[in-house]
């Protein structure tokens, strides 16, 4: 509502008029609108002008094509164009009597409608051509998603070949179709067929009359998979629909082509390749057995050849050589019996064997006997029992042979070793040698040697040097070294004769003797001049040794004394010593004995306290003194009774009065101790000694 005020003046006078006046709203029809702008899209249009005003309404037209073509929503949605061009869009706003008009233009872009067709269902790396059946127009573009395992996996050409699929299955292709502001996708699917693989092995040793077995390698073991089988030229047979065909047969050498076509459904796939087969050689030999032992076997081959054949003899048990690889072996040595001869012919990748049986005569026994040894001027029989049908011829050297046409004749020699020769032959012509030695021994030698004498606890060697063959026996065994070789070391304690007796095995026994005298050790005595083991002097001073028993004496050692080589030395040692004196009697026989010759050095030591309780560690108080020739010693009570008295340097006071076995009260007593050195000097000792409880 407005007022308006009006004023008239005339110069003098004025007026004024009010009056009301209503302006209406005027309504603001505007609009925005959000879509593709794409037919079959919809179209949304939002209004932006006067909006939730009370009694405002709305009219729209959308233009050509729209369904719906008008409303009064305040804010349409949904509106959608069945063709495609610029559209003209008016929004007419009204409130109260006001009015407002807003017209748009939309530009509304055809909406591809995309489809294809192609050449599947195809088998695995079949390739699949594709062609675009839908709408088009111009820059539109294509892009295609051919799908797992595709090669290549997308493109962009309108009618796209020659797509590859590795693996099976139902594949998704999907194409989508945009002209720059409008796509739309389709999807078809199709199947790829799996496709067989048609691969094989082979196992043989290609040969002609072996067997060849053909292992599938590819599809295999799949329910509906097929094969089909050629072998090649000269097979058997030629042709197979089983999955590993085996046991085929070839009869002709040469290159042979082996095609497998495998079919699984609509797919097949086929694998050519060829094998070479070869001959396999046929082998046959002839040979110039039987022979007797030893004697050459010639064998010929009679078989096929080739060219780079090769050839294996086994000429079996006993032969020599063992093997050949010649295709005419020769000289081939047996001994007797049945023989196996195993040939093998082979071309390196072909062989055959054949094996025949020959035989061999065996050589007939030749049995001269053993070696043998036998006494002088004796026979011995030689040779072994005849066989029927042998022929016995000796060749006798000296003559000795009683008959040389037997096969055991005896043998009576002239010579030392004598070598006899027989040669056998049998019903075959077969002919074999031995030989046999007998050795004729010497008479037996014995000789026990000369009576020797020797001292008690020695050793000799009595007898004579060993003669071969000849064995010995010495009694009695008492103190040999061993009783049944020719010179043993004898050591008896006593005087004993001893008995040989020598033989050659089988001959007669020779006997001899041999005395050892055995003689006692001297009985030597060493002693001081009194016939003491033990000579105690001071230091300084010396002493006369005796020995005694002997003839001649050797003293050790030799530093301290005036003469090693006498019975009695004069001994003057500044230390203690072992003398040994080593006597020899009349026979040379030697013994020994010792005398220790002990050194005093003068002195004297006095403890200062004891402890007589009876454990046998200090329980007896002694003056020690060395080398003394006069000594004293007295135990005083400090009352001044005597206690003690002793003039035995060995001797002690054990804590009692002497005489008696009363014991003292432990304190402190008085010693007095006095005597002379050996070497002359004086001595004179008091003090006092703690008897201790």
């Amino acid at each position: 509502t407005k007022t308006v005020q009006l004023t008239v003046s005339n110069g003098m006078c004025s007026e004024i008029i009010s009056q009301n006046i209503t302006i209406e709203e005027t309504p603001v029809a505007d609009f925005t609108h959000i879509s593709t702008y794409c037919t079959t899209d919809s179209v949304n249009f939002e209004n932006t002008g006067t909006l939730g005003t009370t009694g405002a309404t709305y009219e729209w037209s959308f233009g050509s094509g729209a369904t719906p073509a008008n409303t009064t929503d305040e804010n349409p949605v949904g509106i959608i164009y069945d063709s495609p061009g610029i559209k003209t869009v008016e929004l007419i706003t009204t409130l109260g009597s006001c009015t407002d008009t807003m017209v748009k233009t939309i530009n509304i872009t055809e909406t591809p409608d995309p489809d294809f067709i192609h050449t599947a269902p195809q088998c695995e790396e079949a390739l699949v051509d594709f062609s675009y059946t839908g709408t088009t127009g111009i820059d539109w573009n294509y892009l295609w998603d051919f799908g797992e395992g595709a090669t290549p996996a997308t493109s962009t050409q309108q009618n796209p070949g020659g797509v590859f699929y590795n693996g099976a299955g139902t594949k998704t292709v999907q194409l989508t179709v945009s002209n720059g502001m409008c796509s739309e996708t389709v999807t078809h699917n199709f199947d790829i067929n799996e496709k067989p693989i048609a691969d094989f092995t082979h196992i043989s040793t290609y040969c002609t009359t072996d067997s060849v077995n053909f292992e599938n390698t590819g599809t295999l073991g799949t329910t509906g998979a097929t094969y089909e089988w050629s072998f090649g030229s000269g097979a058997t047979p030629a042709n197979t629909t089983d999955e590993n065909p085996v046991g085929i047969m070839y009869d002709s050498p040469g290159i042979k082509t082996v095609q497998l076509i495998t079919t699984l459904g609509s797919c097949t796939d086929t694998m050519v390749k060829t094998i070479n087969i070869t001959e396999t050689p046929d082998p046959d030999f002839t040979h110039n057995a039987p022979q007797c032992a030893g004697t050459s076997i010639n064998f010929s081959y009679t078989g096929t050849t080739g060219n780079d054949w090769n050839y294996m003899w086994d000429f079996g048990q006993g032969a020599n050589p063992a093997i050949s690889t010649q295709q005419n072996p020769e000289s081939v040595k047996y001994s007797g019996g049945d023989k196996s001869v195993l040939l093998t012919v082979t071309n390196a990748q072909c062989s055959e064997s054949i094996e025949q049986t020959i035989s061999i005569h065996p050589l007939p026994v030749a049995d001269a006997g053993v070696d043998t040894t036998i006494c002088a001027n004796t026979s011995v029989q030689i040779g072994s029992d005849p066989v029927s049908g042998y022929d016995y011829q000796w060749w006798d050297p000296d003559n000795s042979l009683d008959d040389t046409s037997i096969a055991n004749p005896t043998a009576s020699p002239t010579a030392s070793v004598t070598t006899y020769h027989l040669l056998v032959i049998d019903s075959n012509g077969c002919q074999n040698r031995d030989s046999v030695t007998v050795v004729m021994m010497n008479s037996a030698f014995v000789d026990a040697g000369s009576d020797v004498e020797i001292c008690y606890g020695d050793t000799v060697q009595i007898g004579m040097g060993l003669i071969e063959w000849q064995s010995y026996e010495w009694t009695p065994e008492h103190g040999l070294s061993d009783p049944n070789i020719p010179n043993p070391i004898a050591s008896p304690d006593s005087t004993t004769i001893y008995t040989v007796s020598v033989q050659y095995e089988q001959c007669d026994t020779i006997t001899d003797d041999v005395k050892v005298l055995v003689h006692p050790l001297p009985d030597i005595e060493a002693a001081g001049p009194n016939g003491e083991d033990t000579v105690e002097i001071a230091q300084g001073n010396n002493t006369q040794l005796i020995a005694t028993g002997g003839t001649q004496y050797e003293w050790d050692p030799v530093f301290s004394l005036n003469s090693a080589g006498i019975y009695n030395p004069i001994a003057y040692p500044e230390t203690s010593t072992l003398y040994t004196v080593t006597g020899t009697d009349i026979y040379g026989c030697v013994n020994d004995d010792d005398v220790y010759v002990l050194v005093r050095i003068p002195g004297l030591y006095i403890p200062s306290a004891f402890t007589p309780n009876g454990d046998d560690r200090n329980d007896v108080f002694y003056v020690r003194s060395k080398g003394t020739k006069d000594f004293e010693l007295n135990i005083v009570s400090r009352s001044g009774d005597l206690l003690y008295h002793s003039s035995n340097p060995y001797e002690g006071w054990d804590g009692t009065v002497q005489g008696t076995s009363e014991e003292v009260p432990s304190g402190a007593y008085v010693y007095h101790t006095k005597g002379e050195f050996s070497d002359g000097e004086k001595f004179n000792e008091s003090g006092i000694i703690n008897l201790i409880r």
